[in-house]
């Protein structure tokens, strides 16, 4: 949470949600406030409208990610009873290079082909962490030991393909204190016709250690770490970006892995 007045100038924030800190922070806020008011502004009706951040593009398709650590130690933190939300983008292109692929192992006569190396990597970076108890810590590119995931094709209904793919995973940091990995399961469904996803499903399973910067607490030594995948199905899907797109307001970095 952020006080912050129209000209721009800061007058605190916190990362905290108990009654008496958000208390203190207010207070804390408001006096700097009475102190240094800050200068009159015009806001135009331009900034009202715009966006409070970057949005997908029209074409491209949302799918909802959801983590959870199953049954933690009644010892540990009670936050690790939550559960982490976030959106994953897949873009037309995507589609259409996942397409193509299926095409040409088909027509090779291999009943097995490499899910978009793109898709693997940004799931692998920004889906496969533990959000349960916070905003958590992205897998730096060379922190991505394995994420080489496999499809075939199960399935076709007019323009729609479903595909198949399974695969492990495996990332760390170079100190090994903070490690994920386990296997990832699922099917997507490809239109064709309008290179979207109008199906998703996948189930992430392993073993993650280590606290990320803003999830301390975790449990302790090594526990299991479950991600869930489905396509979007509510508006705001395509309002709120994915964590790693809003930290930067720019999908530079998640669209190129």
């Amino acid at each position: 949470m952020y006080i912050v007045g129209p000209d721009g100038t800061p007058y605190g924030f916190t990362n905290d949600h108990g009654p008496e800190d958000i208390n203190r922070f207010m207070n804390l806020a408001l006096a700097r406030y009475r102190a240094h008011p800050p200068r009159p502004v015009t806001i135009s009706d331009a900034d009202k409208r715009a966006s409070f951040s970057i949005t997908p593009p029209a074409t491209a398709s949302v799918i909802q990610s959801f983590t959870r650590i199953p049954n933690p130690p009644g010892t540990c933190s009670l936050l690790n009873k939550g559960t982490g939300r976030d959106f994953v983008w897949i873009y037309a292109g995507e589609v259409a290079d996942l397409l193509a692929v299926g095409d040409a192992a088909a027509t090779a006569g291999k009943a097995e082909y490499p899910l978009t190396t793109t898709v693997a990597r940004r799931i692998a970076r920004f889906h496969l962490v533990d959000s349960v108890r916070g905003t958590p810590n992205m897998w730096e590119a060379g922190e991505v030991r394995s994420c080489a995931f496999t499809a075939r094709t199960v399935g076709q209904t007019g323009t729609v393909r479903r595909v198949a793919f399974t695969g492990p995973f495996a990332m760390a940091t170079a100190s090994g204190r903070r490690a994920y990995h386990g296997a990832l399961t699922g099917e997507i469904d490809l239109n064709r016709a309008t290179k979207t996803v109008t199906r998703f499903r996948a189930y992430a399973d392993g073993k993650a250690q280590g606290a990320g910067t803003y999830t301390p607490n975790e449990p302790p030594g090594t526990y299991r770490l479950v991600i869930g995948f489905k396509e979007a199905d509510n508006a705001f899907a395509r309002i709120v970006p994915p964590e790693e797109v809003a930290t930067y307001n720019r999908d530079t970095r998640y669209r190129q892995p």
